[in-house]
C-alpha cells in the first residue's frame, strides 16, 4: 500500500505543477487591465476585451418592421464571476475545472440516480 501511496503522491505533485502553470498563464494572458470593475462601466474608448462590462450579454431591441434598432443596447451587469482568471484563486480553480472536464451537475444527478436506485 505504501508504493501505491508513493506513486500516487508523485501524480498529484505533477498534476498540481500543471494546474498552477496553466493556472498563471490564464491569469496573466486573461486578466483585466487595472481599473477595470464590476461596478462601473468602462469609458469609451476602453480597449480592454478582458474587461467584465465587454464580456458579458447585450440585448438589443427590435422595431415592429423586425429590424434591429439602433442605439438601443440593454447590458447585463457583470458580476465577480464574469471573468473567472481575474484572480489568481478562481483561476486556479477554473483552470482545475477545465483539465478535470468536471461538470458538478452531471456529477451531482449521477450520484443521486445511483444513490436512490441503491436505497429502493
Amino acid at each position: 500500500m505504501i508504493g501505491v501511496a508513493q506513486q500516487v503522491f508523485s501524480f498529484l505533485i505533477v498534476l498540481g505543477i500543471m494546474i498552477i502553470g496553466f493556472a498563471h498563464a490564464f491569469f496573466i494572458l486573461l486578466k483585466p487591465q487595472p481599473g477595470a470593475s464590476v461596478n462601473t462601466p468602462p469609458s469609451i474608448n476602453d480597449n480592454d476585451p478582458n474587461n467584465p462590462w465587454k464580456l458579458t450579454t447585450a440585448f438589443n431591441a427590435m422595431n415592429a418592421d423586425g429590424n434591429i434598432a439602433p442605439q438601443s443596447a440593454f447590458l447585463q451587469s457583470p458580476d465577480d464571476n464574469t471573468n473567472i482568471y481575474s484572480h489568481f484563486g478562481t483561476a486556479l480553480w477554473g483552470t482545475y475545472m477545465v483539465l478535470t472536464g468536471m461538470n458538478f451537475l452531471l456529477l451531482f444527478i449521477c450520484v443521486f440516480i445511483f444513490v436512490g436506485k441503491k436505497k429502493r
